[in-house]
């Protein structure tokens, strides 16, 4: 995607993932009404569109795993996207939470749940 009229919001926290040793380090950037995201297909396989207001007003199913002294947060998107989960999730979060603040609205609490989506 060409920069020419992004804007970098700025990066959120680095997430790390349980595969690797790796470090995530995502970044939030916005686009012009005009624009619209074009990843690459190397790398993408879709891009999910997710209203803000859906999760922050509890529409879309939120949950978390108890993972010894951390949770890990689950989004039930449904369709092809199905599960959210692990890293993804958690930058997920991140966002949301930011949005929330933004528009002085928090995120609901997710239910805890003990069934495991990766298995």
């Amino acid at each position: 995607m060409p920069r020419t009229g992004a804007l970098v919001l700025g990066a959120l926290r680095p997430v790390p993932t349980a595969t690797s040793p790796f470090l995530l380090h995502p970044f939030v950037v916005a686009l012009s009404a005009e624009q619209e995201a074009r990843p690459s297909p190397r790398e993408v396989a879709y891009v999910v569109r997710l209203s803000v207001d859906a999760v922050l007003g509890g529409r879309v199913p939120y949950s978390a795993l108890k993972l010894g002294d951390h949770r890990s947060p689950i989004f039930d998107l449904g369709g092809r996207a199905g599960s959210v989960y692990g890293a993804t999730a958690y930058v997920l979060e991140d966002v949301l939470r930011r949005c929330a603040l933004i528009v002085g609205r928090t995120l609901p609490e997710p239910s805890l749940t003990e069934e495991v989506p990766w298995k």
